[in-house]
């Protein structure tokens, strides 16, 4: 009987991914390699850069320092969307047998502004959906999953909201399957890897220092490929998908839903940066009375930050009259 499901089995979406991987690892090492060492590199000169002007005390310097860490800052972030683009290119493209080079050249004919807040948004409509509840943002981080291939990839070249509709479109009536074949290769891979970390980190206590290295870097080894693998599923996935359900018709996302989510996104995002800073607020608040107070009675060093007066706080003084 011939298989209308356009969603591969557990064990063919794991070996495919896996292969997929291992057939673009050069060139994803090679890609995150440039990455980290102009971003490590970057950051160096820039902390560099303002220690220098800011020990010279020179005013003039230091804003001119300032402007170009600004300017560096700006160039990371395009670094950063033009690996993105890339490998969107070399993992759910067709072809993954050409040099890095090609692909790097193809992200740069896209758009790059569009694709910043496209994903920007994306992640924002994601989160709001999460702001109803968990599993809302589970089954629209997964409708929208194929969002900015389909934004990259597609020949017609569409726009945000119109990519939304086609990535709906691909998943309807699959979400449930794409989740539960995600979760059967994630959750085992994740605890088999918690495993082997926690069994790395209690033998290195007892077996020799050659042997841990050894065992050290296969267990690395292992982890990169094992992150690697699941990287791959969502490219598998679109491939798959795509081949049986590409020439559908699809109707844009409603700006309303849009925007609506966006603002739910924007919303959540301002209450979880609130509540972090007011728990990083309170901590050092917390640190600061626990070292007034270390070497004072026991129940100063239990007092609440709350109940504390200002008289509390400043030492206690007598002052004799003048003589």
């Amino acid at each position: 009987m011939e298989n209308t499901t356009p969603l591969p089995s557990i064990a063919n979406l794991f070996k495919e991914s896996l292969d997929l991987f291992k057939k673009s690892f050069a060139k994803f090492v090679a890609l995150i390699a440039l990455t980290l060492g102009v971003f490590i590199g970057s950051v160096t000169a820039m902390f560099g850069l303002i220690m220098v002007a800011n020990s010279l005390g020179n005013m003039p310097l230091f804003i001119a320092s300032l402007i170009l860490i600004l300017i560096g800052l700006l160039g990371l972030i395009y670094l950063s969307i033009r690996v993105q683009i890339t490998i969107i290119h070399l993992l759910y493209g067709n072809d993954q047998s050409r040099p890095l080079l090609y692909y790097w050249k193809k992200s740069k004919q896209d758009n790059i502004v569009g694709f910043f807040w496209s994903k920007l948004g994306m992640q924002l409509i994601v989160k709001g959906a999460t702001f109803l509840l968990i599993i809302p943002g589970v089954i629209y981080s997964i409708m929208f999953m194929f969002t900015m291939p389909i934004y990259i990839l597609d020949s017609k070249k569409p726009g945000f909201r119109t990519s939304l509709g086609k990535s709906r479109t691909l998943t309807n009536g699959l979400k449930a399957g794409i989740f539960w074949r995600t979760l059967g290769i994630s959750l085992p891979v994740c605890i088999a890897l918690g495993i082997l970390v926690m069994g790395y980190v209690f033998s290195i206590t007892v077996l020799p220092v050659v042997v841990s290295v050894i065992l050290g870097v296969l267990l690395f080894v292992i982890v990169v490929f094992s992150l690697g693998t699941l990287s791959c599923m969502s490219p598998v996935l679109y491939h798959h998908i795509g081949k049986m359900r590409d020439a559908l018709e699809s109707k844009p996302v409603s700006k309303g839903f849009v925007v609506g989510m966006i603002l739910l996104g924007v919303i959540l995002q301002i209450v979880m940066s609130s509540m972090n800073l007011a728990t990083l607020a309170r901590s050092e608040q917390q640190r600061s009375l626990d070292l007034l107070y270390t070497d004072g009675p026991q129940e100063m060093q239990n007092i609440d930050p709350n109940e504390i007066t200002p008289t509390e706080i400043l030492p206690q003084t007598e002052i004799s009259p003048v003589q």
